[in-house]
C-alpha cells in the first residue's frame, strides 16, 4: 500500500453540508503525484497533522556526543551519567505516582525506550501513606 510522509499547509477548512464534519483542502510539498492519485482512491486513511518542526540532523547528533565525550574526558566524568544530568536539568520532567509494586515494571518499560528515558524514585513516602 502506498505511503506519502511530507510537509504542506493548510489552505482551505470547510464544513460538509451533510456529515457537519470538517473538510481539508492541503498545499503539499510533493511531487510523488502518482502516490496521492492512489490513496485517493482508498475508502479511509490514517492522517495526521502537526506543527512542523525541523529535525535534528544525525550530523549535529553525532557532533553532540563528540563534545560530550571529550569534555567529559577532560573533567573525568562518566559521560552517560553527565549526558543523564544536562536531561535531568535541562530537559522535560514528569512526576508519576507508582504503587511500589510496579515500579519495577514501570521503570523497565520507560527505559526501554532510549537512554534519556531513566526513572528515579524521588519520594517513597507516597507509596507509604497512600497505599490503595
Amino acid at each position: 500500500m502506498a505511503k506519502l510522509d511530507t510537509t504542506g499547509t493548510i489552505t482551505d477548512i470547510n464544513i460538509d453540508f451533510k456529515t457537519h464534519k470538517a473538510k481539508i483542502s492541503l498545499l503539499l510539498d510533493t511531487k510523488q503525484l502518482d502516490i496521492v492519485e492512489e490513496l485517493k482512491n482508498e475508502d479511509k486513511l490514517n492522517i495526521e497533522l502537526k506543527r512542523y518542526r525541523k529535525h535534528r540532523s544525525l550530523d549535529a547528533n553525532a557532533y553532540f556526543w563528540k563534545l560530550l565525550t571529550e569534555l567529559c574526558e577532560l573533567v573525568e566524568l562518566d559521560t552517560v551519567e553527565e549526558y543523564k544530568r544536562r536531561i535531568k536539568e535541562l530537559g522535560i520532567f514528569r512526576q508519576f505516582k507508582i504503587e511500589k509494586d510496579n515500579i519495577k515494571t514501570f521503570e523497565k518499560m520507560w527505559t526501554a525506550q532510549g537512554i534519556a528515558w531513566f526513572c528515579e524514585v524521588a519520594d517513597t513516602e507516597y507509596i507509604r501513606k497512600y497505599r490503595i
